[in-house]
């Protein structure tokens, strides 16, 4: 199956922006430092997250390519859905109901991560489980190459 001239370009082009994104996190790009809001690691991560989908477009031939930087990907956003749980500024949480004091909003805010971020890890480690032992990414499921296991 070929892929269209705009996959390769949107791949390239978040690979390129989350090489940019990298650079921010580990000083390497100059940024506004009153704008950044966390650690460098957790912008490493989140660039990261937009390297491993230009991958994924770009390795359209290579299913466990896209199987791994997706799992990949899912571990990125645990890490980084964490982070904001335990170590997030609670100033820097908006929005909510109203309903509650701002301290409880904001335990609302770090639960509702933390819930998302053991959610994406447990991703992670189901998609690095079904890898490792080789099952066929979903799209080839039942087909004549792949017996169903």
């Amino acid at each position: 199956m070929d892929r269209s001239p705009s996959a390769a370009f949107f791949g390239l082009l978040c690979v390129a922006l989350g090489a940019g994104v990298i650079g921010i996190g580990a000083g390497v790009v100059p940024a506004d430092p009153a704008s950044v809001h966390a650690p460098g690691w957790v912008l490493a991560v989140c660039g990261a997250v937009f390297v491993l989908a230009g991958v994924a477009m770009l390795a359209h031939r290579w299913p466990a390519v896209q199987s791994a930087a997706g799992g990949v990907i899912c571990l990125a956003f645990g890490l980084v859905g964490g982070w904001v749980a335990l170590f997030g500024e609670a100033a820097q949480f908006s929005g909510g109901t109203g309903l509650l004091p701002r301290g409880a909003e904001v335990a609302v805010a770090r639960g509702v991560f933390g819930v998302g971020a053991v959610l994406c890890l447990a991703m992670f480690v189901w998609s690095t489980v079904l890898l490792a032992r080789g099952r066929p990414p979903a799209e080839r499921r039942g087909s004549a190459r792949s017996p169903r296991r």
